[in-house]
């Protein structure tokens, strides 16, 4: 679609472009030739540098392609070749292993869409670049755990102190509960799974006196067990899929006003982090793992720590999924006068390379029979 738009432009105010584009999009179908919907493949550095003839003759693309989007943005505010040359230009810049070069193919009503993709695997360059430029730094989070694990993908030299500080928010103003009888495992998808979930969510809910959020690994998921979570005096409040943000506002609005409803959210969407609700919520329930779907991008970064570090799967894979779900679980509890329960449900988190994560301060309990606990903590 950019291409597309790219050529309009060239052809209303530039024609001299044109072999530019159709060049740049000849190098994309040189790639998508053998693949089919849904697949995509790695793409080399040297891409484009093959099909243009030189570094040179990018370089004369990229410039031809900027003095058209100079012109189309006299009177719009973007430009379709302006992308592309920015999009030429962080590409040749950028190079070593650190990067995911991947293109894929999906059917769409209009015919076959094509996208490129170029994604950063490692966090330390720009960190370095920082470093170079001031005497020292602070890194700080409320949620860096463990340790060990920034301090290497953040590329910090081996004698950077690291401090781990205890929350300042009252122990006993926290309940922490794993309830390992079911999972969200791809292989375990079932009908059963999902009305097993449901059943535990509504259980948990009737047993907790005010606001509830529910965060999910994907919305798929969330779809798929939101018909088995069966609360009747609850109102339900569902993220969707590229809310804009006078719609966020408005969902937490209404669920602030509210002392019974139930907030229906995903692990990497726009209520997952970054979002304070101080004294609106009783609890966070956790269902599952939000791992990232085992993509080339995902291969990539794995095989990337590995060979860093000697840690793919973990660097790579578990720690991200478990950073996101802390993030989550972080909505719960923001002041001193809060009050809530953080709820696991997923038999993975009594694995060892899940459970010994967890904050150390988070007195955590695993159980299968929440409600009791629930009912002793709410009744304190």
């Amino acid at each position: 679609n950019t291409i597309k738009r790219a050529l309009k432009e060239a052809k209303e105010r530039q024609p001299s472009a044109i072999p530019h584009i159709i060049t740049f999009q000849d190098a994309l179908n040189t790639k998508t030739g053998t693949l089919n919907n849904g697949e995509e493949a790695l793409v080399p550095q040297e891409l484009f540098e093959e099909i243009y003839g030189s570094e040179e003759n990018i370089q004369e693309a990229i410039d031809e392609l900027e003095e058209l989007a100079e012109r189309i943005r006299e009177e719009k505010r973007s430009s379709s070749a302006g992308s592309i040359a920015e999009f030429l230009q962080l590409w040749q810049a950028y190079d070593g292993p650190g990067f995911a070069r991947i293109i894929t193919i999906t059917n769409s009503m209009i015919g076959p869409i094509t996208k490129i993709t170029m994604s950063s695997l490692d966090p330390a360059p720009p960190i370095q670049e920082v470093l170079l430029d001031v005497r020292g730094i602070v890194l700080m989070s409320g949620t860096l755990t463990p340790l060990p694990f920034y301090k290497n993908i953040f590329g910090l030299p081996p004698e950077t102190p690291t401090r781990s500080f205890k929350s300042p928010f009252p122990e006993e103003n926290r309940l922490v509960l794993i309830i390992p009888t079911t999972t969200t495992k791809y292989t375990q998808r079932t009908i059963k799974q999902y009305k097993a979930i449901g059943t535990q969510c509504t259980n948990i809910c009737n047993n907790i006196p005010g606001n509830v959020a529910i965060y999910f690994p994907s919305y798929a998921l969330r779809d798929s067990i939101r018909p088995h979570i069966q609360t009747t005096t609850r109102e339900y409040y569902t993220e969707q899929k590229g809310m804009m943000p006078e719609e966020k506002t408005e969902l937490l609005k209404k669920l602030s006003s509210k002392k019974n409803g139930i907030l229906l959210g995903v692990a990497m969407g726009s209520f997952g982090e970054g979002v304070d609700l101080p004294g609106v919520l009783s609890a966070v329930i956790i269902v599952g793992l939000p791992l990232d779907r085992p993509d080339l991008e995902t291969q990539q970064t794995i095989a990337y720590y590995d060979k860093s570090y000697g840690k793919g799967w973990e660097y790579g894979y578990t720690l991200p999924a478990l950073t996101r779900t802390f993030q989550n679980a972080g909505r719960c509890i923001r002041t001193e006068k809060d009050k809530g329960a953080l709820i696991f449900i997923d038999e993975r988190f009594i694995q060892p390379q899940y459970y010994d994560t967890f904050p150390e301060e988070w007195k955590k309990q695993t159980t299968i029979m929440p409600e009791k606990e629930l009912k002793r903590f709410f009744e304190k």
